[in-house]
Parts: structure tokens; C-alpha cells; sequence
């Protein structure tokens, strides 16, 4: 018959079983191995049947810390605490196994996020700024900057566009492919700019719309949604002399919007992820269908575009449809 040693904290004997709340299973008599398994909220009434006796005290040394003089106790296998230990490992064992397959699925896809990195980008004529996992682009225009997205980090924005001789009051336009907060974080560093998005996107803001079961979206403290400029599917806008065509691009979020500037740069936010040159849904999308459904509708403008700029995956002169 298999034993396990069971060593109780503070040197209390079998009979204080009942208000002992912590325990060590230090190993199998029969083996060397050792465990240290916390147990919580163990009742009286589990012991009461429970065949255990005193072996003698014994200096064990424990994995858990514990001191070194206890009671060592010793209970067959089929007790009712034996039955405790098992049951308590049939419910943790499954919660572990949850919570870090669950960290793999919210986390794996930031790790395959390479994002453009600072400086000119296509040729020159943009500028890029890689914040974290995030790429902001800025383009020249007559009248000052146009900024794509805001990033997720607005102290490592501002440094970094004093670093490259960019002003924060030299940008005069916003324009936010949707509201997620590593892409407006670092809006109320551009209060004088004019800031757009589509209104489609906006009820993810106030409420009608939400971006999971948690809720909506927020803009960050200081920021007025009702100050936003609102955008249409097919709208044109002219920012200091150059051209802006509004895209919408619903999937990732419900008002996702891309841009193509000058019928040649095609700022694309998370509408899509490239894996190998393919473009792909992205991860954390609202609707994958409706985001299957936008990067076919987007083919033909991603192929007219000299380049494609995403917010996570770099910049391509050329992209395959999954």
C-alpha cells in the first residue's frame, strides 16, 4: 500500500488536524521525490473517518520553507484527506491548464508583430515611428502633418518625433484607422489637430456597439468624442494640398476605415496581419467573416497602392490574399 507523508506547519499533533488550513505533501514514502501542494480549506468533518496516527517527529527538510521539527503523519492511500489531496489536484490541475492556454491565445500574436521601424519609409516620402508594437506614419503635406493612428505610448511618441524634428503641434491631422487603445493613446498630445474616424466606429465610444463582452472602446481623459470628425465609406478629404481617400473596412473592429493617400500610400491599421507576404485575418477581430469578407474588397485598391503600410507587420509593395 502506498503512503504519503503528510508535514503539519507549527508542530500541532493529529488531534488539530481540524484548523489547519495548509499543508506540504512532501513525497511517497516509497520514493525521493518531493511535492509541495497548497491545500485550502480543508473542514473538520473530512478527518473525523480519516486513519491517521503520530510516526514520530523527524527532521525533514520541505520545499516549501516550512521549519524543521513536525509531526510527521502518516495516512494510507484511500483516506478520506488522500481523497482531499486527489480531488483538490483534479480541480487545479484543469484551472492551470486553462489560465495558460489562455495566456497563449491573448499573447502568442503580439510576439509575431514586426512593426516598421523608425525613419523615412516608401521611398522617403513617410516617416514612420515604431512605438512598442505599433508603427505611427506621418505624411508631409503643404499645410503641416498628417498622423496615421496614435500609438499605444505617448511619452515614447512625443520623444521620438522630437528626435526626428517632427513638432507635436506640426501635426494637423489625425486620422485613426479605429479606436483601440494601442492606437489612440497618445491623442491628447495633438489637441490642436483635427481628429477623424469613421462614424461607424464611433459607436464603439458611446455605447451602441460593443468590442467584446467587457464593452466598448474609450478614447483617453481629455479627448471629446463629440469634437471627433466623423468619415463616410468613400469620403475624400484634402489635407494641405493632398489627397485622402476614407476606405471603410469593417472586421476588425465595426468602423474599422483605411486610407490611401495620393492614390499611392495605403494605410491599412489592423484590417488584416501579413504572415509571409499573405495577408491574413488579425488577431483579436470583432467579426472574422466580415474581416474575410473586407480584405477581398480591399484587393484591388491594395494592388493600384505602391505601398501598404499596417500598423503591426511592416510595410509591402505586394501582398497574396490568404
Amino acid at each position: 500500500m502506498s503512503s504519503l507523508i503528510l508535514v503539519i506547519m507549527n508542530n500541532n499533533t493529529w488531534q488539530d488536524l481540524s484548523q489547519q488550513f495548509f499543508f506540504c505533501v512532501v513525497g511517497c514514502i516509497e520514493s525521493t521525490g518531493k511535492y509541495c501542494i497548497p491545500i485550502y480549506n480543508i473542514l473538520e468533518q473530512e478527518y473525523k473517518d480519516s486513519r491517521l496516527w503520530i510516526e514520530g517527529k523527524a527532521d525533514i527538510p520541505t520545499p516549501c520553507g516550512c521549519e524543521s521539527y513536525y509531526d510527521k503523519i502518516v495516512f494510507e492511500e484511500g483516506s478520506s484527506v488522500n481523497k482531499i489531496v486527489k480531488r483538490v489536484l483534479m480541480f487545479v490541475i484543469p484551472v492551470v491548464v486553462f489560465v495558460l492556454g489562455l495566456l497563449v491565445y491573448s499573447y502568442f500574436p503580439l510576439l509575431t508583430m514586426r512593426p516598421a521601424g523608425t525613419g523615412p519609409v516608401a521611398g522617403g516620402d513617410i516617416y514612420a515611428i515604431k512605438v512598442n508594437i505599433n508603427s505611427v506614419y506621418f505624411v508631409r503635406t503643404e499645410a503641416g502633418y498628417i498622423m496615421f493612428d496614435a500609438g499605444m505610448d505617448a511619452a515614447g511618441l512625443e520623444g521620438a518625433m522630437l528626435e526626428a524634428g517632427i513638432g507635436v503641434d506640426d501635426v494637423k491631422w489625425v486620422l485613426l484607422t479605429h479606436s483601440d487603445y494601442d492606437h489612440v493613446a497618445a491623442l491628447p498630445l495633438f489637441s490642436q489637430a483635427d481628429i477623424y474616424m469613421s462614424e461607424e466606429e464611433v459607436k464603439l465610444i458611446n455605447g451602441l456597439e460593443k468590442r467584446s463582452n467587457g464593452g466598448g472602446n474609450s478614447l483617453p481623459e481629455g479627448v471629446d468624442v463629440g469634437a471627433l470628425k466623423l468619415l463616410q465609406d468613400g469620403q475624400e478629404l484634402m489635407c494641405g494640398g493632398t489627397r485622402v481617400e476614407c476606405v471603410l473596412a469593417q472586421g476588425h473592429t465595426i468602423g474599422s476605415m483605411v486610407y490611401r493617400v495620393d492614390g499611392r500610400f495605403l494605410f491599412t491599421g489592423d484590417a488584416f496581419k501579413v504572415s509571409g507576404g499573405t495577408a491574413k485575418v488579425h488577431p483579436y477581430s470583432m467579426n472574422n467573416t466580415l474581416s474575410k469578407e473586407t480584405m477581398g474588397r480591399l484587393k484591388g485598391i491594395m494592388d493600384e497602392s505602391e505601398f501598404v503600410l499596417t500598423a503591426h507587420y511592416g510595410i509591402y509593395t505586394d501582398i497574396m490574399m490568404e
